[in-house]
């Protein structure tokens, strides 16, 4: 007996906590994160709330990632403000503009703290 379209719908979903797929625990994770950047082991809870698998990630989304980074801890927004700047941005057409701006700033602050930790390792 052949199985409906419903039947076969029902059967491929993926409910919250299956497949490795834990939005809340994702979410509560992310929270604790942006509260202390330095809590390392929330990325782990993060990593491990996502559905399993190798994931590709285009510049695109690496860009964007850094531009919410920058937004939250250089610039100092809530999640909630970063969410509505992230919007305004987008309906303004500036998001890939500042997502570039902000990989950029991050890239340049990086290679400036290893450049000064490079001098104080050489004692100059």
């Amino acid at each position: 007996m052949a199985e409906t379209s419903v039947e076969n719908r029902e059967r491929d979903r993926i409910r919250p906590g299956e497949g490795g797929f834990r939005p809340l625990e994702a979410w509560r994770a992310l929270r604790a994160l942006s509260a202390n950047p330095d809590d390392t082991a929330q990325v782990f809870r993060i990593v491990r709330a996502l559905p399993s698998g190798n994931r590709v990630y285009r510049r695109k989304e690496i860009k964007l990632i850094h531009l919410i980074r920058h937004l939250l801890h250089t610039e100092r927004y809530t999640i909630e403000g970063a969410r509505q700047k992230l919007e305004e941005l987008r309906k303004e057409g500036k998001i890939s503009r500042a997502s570039r701006i902000a990989w950029s700033n991050e890239t340049v602050r990086d290679l400036r703290q290893e450049a000064d930790e490079l001098v104080d390792l050489l004692d100059i």
